[in-house]
């Protein structure tokens, strides 16, 4: 904008010329898919459960020393469950939840992201059966289901610096540490969150009395960018041609999350550090330009003079 508000005052002015360049250049498609990525918009915080295993994450860990492992945290207690898998297949996985289900409870709520084995219809219909509602994370955004994530890292920098004994002695050593050691989030360890009381360790005669409160402490929240349906946006697309494909809000999923209907028909779930505003002329938020002053034309030097004279400054 600057810079074509400068080169237009070289050579010609007339009312409202500042306000129909920073239109034209507002609603040019190509200015907007090339800008820099929106700022990433301040994770939301989950809603408290309300009680233990009401809400689990979970997520497969990239294999570690050769192994593959499932994650499972529970939302409300950080409880934390890592099951060594010899195949990462539906089947497997199915498999591995029931014997954890079986120990806990069935969960209401079930969060993964959009891996093969999370949606194919052999594990949505297991989930449909035992009346368990899932939740899956918006494609290319891992940090939606951020707490799978964070255990999923806290696992494998624990495990990997292991190399005594086999895997079950590894996987219980750690996960010993990690059901008696206070959270920083809870104040509680995760085996008082989940059952109400401490387990019993060789360390526990030392062990110091942690049974104190945390205060809550609620920081304001920054403002957080909302679309509205019907919004125009620009999609980030990750299947090749332009980074930012046009299209509107059709459905908000939660409150980060959007339904974006493109021109195709085609229908996208995205999360909102995955859209920016659209700005088109049509647009009722768009700045409009008055009826009585004309759309900017780049200037053409060959009716300079009719221009010139059009506005009253006369040929410079």
């Amino acid at each position: 904008m600057v810079h074509m508000k400068a080169l237009a005052r070289g050579y010609v002015w007339w009312p409202g010329l500042d306000a129909e360049i920073e239109e034209w250049v507002r609603v040019c498609t190509l200015c907007q898919q090339a800008r820099p990525e929106p700022p990433q918009a301040t994770p939301q915080k989950w809603e408290s459960p309300g009680k233990p295993w009401a809400r689990v994450h979970i997520d497969f860990a990239d294999p570690v020393q050769g192994q593959m492992f499932l994650i499972v945290v529970d939302a409300m207690s950080k409880w934390l469950e890592v099951i060594l898998m010899k195949s990462t297949t539906s089947l497997a996985l199915i498999h591995a939840l029931r014997r954890l289900f079986v120990t806990h409870r069935l969960p209401d709520i079930l969060v993964s992201d959009n891996g093969p084995e999370f949606t194919s219809q052999e594990f949505i219909q297991f989930l449909a059966d035992n009346s368990i509602r899932q939740i899956t994370s918006a494609p290319f955004h891992p940090a939606s289901n951020g707490q799978a994530e964070r255990m999923v890292r806290t696992a494998k920098e624990a495990l990997g610096k292991m190399s005594e004994g086999d895997w079950n002695q590894r996987l219980g050593s750690f996960l010993s540490r990690q059901h008696t050691t206070p959270c920083s989030a809870t104040g509680c360890s995760p085996a008082e969150m989940l059952m109400g009381r401490r387990l019993t360790t060789r360390l526990n005669q030392l062990h110091p009395d942690l049974n104190k409160e945390q205060s809550e402490r609620n920081p304001p929240q920054p403002k957080v960018r909302m679309f509205e349906k019907g919004d125009k946006v620009f999609a980030r697309n990750y299947t090749g041609g332009h980074l930012w494909v046009p299209g509107v809000v059709s459905e908000a999923i939660g409150t980060l999350m959007y339904a974006i209907q493109l021109a195709d028909g085609r229908t996208w779930r995205c999360h909102i550090d995955q859209l920016r505003r659209r700005w088109a002329k049509d647009s009722p938020d768009s700045p409009t330009v008055e009826p009585s002053e004309s759309v900017f034309q780049p200037p053409n030097l060959e009716c300079g003079k009719e221009v010139a004279q059009r506005n009253h400054i006369g040929n410079r």
